[in-house]
Parts: C-alpha cells; sequence; structure tokens
C-alpha cells in the first residue's frame, strides 16, 4: 500500500470516528422539557341558574332547587353583577319545594350576591300556606334567611282583620311574622267608621 492510500484510510477512519462520536453525543444529551404552561384556574360554581325563556322566568340554585317562578312582561340580565330586571311579575316562592307564597308586582330585581329578591311598585304578596295577604310599595325577600322584609307601609290581612303598620318582617309563607310601629286594624265587613273600627298602637 501506498504513503497516499494510507493517509487516504486513515483520513476517512477519523473522519468515521469523528461522526460517530458527534451522534453519540446527540443522542446521550438531556432533552430539555417543554416549558409549562399554566393550568387555566377552573371557572367558580355559580351560585344560581336563570332560565328566561319565553314569558316565564326560573330561578335556581346551583344544586338544582327551584327558588322562584315567574311569568313576566319584560325581562334583562346582567351577568356580572348577577342581577336580573323582571316587569309586570307574578311570582311563585318556593320553599322546600312546595309553593310558599306568591307575589304580585310592577318590578322585581333578583339580585343573587346579595342572595335576595326586591319587589317594588303595589306589591301584594299572599301566602299559599295561610289566610295571610301583605300589600306594600315594596318587599323583600331574604331567600337563604326564608324571610320577608318590609321598611316601608304595609297592610296585613290575616282572615278577616287587616293590620297596617310602619315595618313588617315574616317567614316565606307569611305563618309567622312581626308589624312594628302604629299599628291598627279594622274587621273586613263591619259598620263604617265609629261602630265597627278600632285603632290603637302597638305590634301584633
Amino acid at each position: 500500500m501506498s504513503a497516499r492510500r494510507a493517509g487516504l484510510a486513515i483520513a476517512a477512519l477519523a473522519l468515521g470516528l469523528g461522526l460517530l462520536s458527534l451522534l453519540v453525543w446527540l443522542v446521550g444529551r438531556p432533552r430539555q422539557a417543554p416549558p409549562l404552561r399554566p393550568t387555566p384556574a377552573a371557572p367558580a360554581e355559580p351560585s344560581f341558574r336563570l332560565d328566561l325563556g319565553g314569558r316565564t322566568v326560573r330561578g335556581y340554585l346551583a344544586d338544582g332547587t327551584l327558588l322562584f317562578e315567574t311569568s313576566v312582561a319584560g325581562a334583562e340580565y346582567w351577568e356580572e353583577s348577577q342581577v336580573a330586571t323582571l316587569t309586570g311579575v307574578e311570582c311563585r316562592l318556593f320553599r322546600q319545594g312546595r309553593v310558599a307564597a306568591e307575589v304580585v308586582a310592577q318590578r322585581l330585581e333578583a339580585r343573587f350576591r346579595e342572595k335576595e329578591l326586591r319587589f317594588s311598585g303595589e306589591v301584594r304578596a299572599d301566602s299559599r300556606l295561610g289566610p295571610a295577604k301583605v300589600t306594600a310599595p315594596a318587599l323583600l325577600w331574604l331567600y337563604d334567611q326564608d324571610r320577608l322584609v318590609c321598611d316601608q307601609p304595609v297592610s296585613l290581612t290575616v282572615g278577616g282583620i287587616t293590620v297596617q303598620g310602619a315595618r313588617f318582617e315574616a317567614d316565606t309563607a307569611l305563618l309567622r311574622g312581626r308589624l312594628y310601629g302604629g299599628a291598627s286594624f279594622s274587621v273586613v265587613g263591619a259598620a263604617r267608621a265609629g261602630r265597627g273600627k278600632r285603632r290603637g298602637r302597638g305590634m301584633l
């Protein structure tokens, strides 16, 4: 073998060893893990669900419990503030799966963050589990407390007796409650003033 051929063979061998070393380095090199992407936070489950289908609006708690059902003349809902404004309402309030009371009002604001329904405009509430009826300019239902509240002049009728006061609170079904501030009463069907009507101060 000539010196030239021997030199070429040595060069080819050196080149092959170099390529082999490079391949071993590439295969054995630790791979960089892809950067971790932040896991998106799971959306918070809403505390309510509002069904605005047709002219009947239903409000539900997150567990599917029916809270109220009302026929309406119009409805608007703001998702960011979780407030629904309903007009021309005839609303049925549910307690433990039963209709506890029915409320008729010109306007209803369902404020789900505050857990309350605000009725206004010639409000009338009738118990569906008893004989009581309430009329007032406004009425507040704190549904998580099972409580109806009115801080304006209110008229309460139980059976044939009507009592008026400055403030009122009761359970949703109007079975137990209190009337405060200058209460008076009249008996329905009695003779006119001076014979069948009495007035007084006190608390029901």
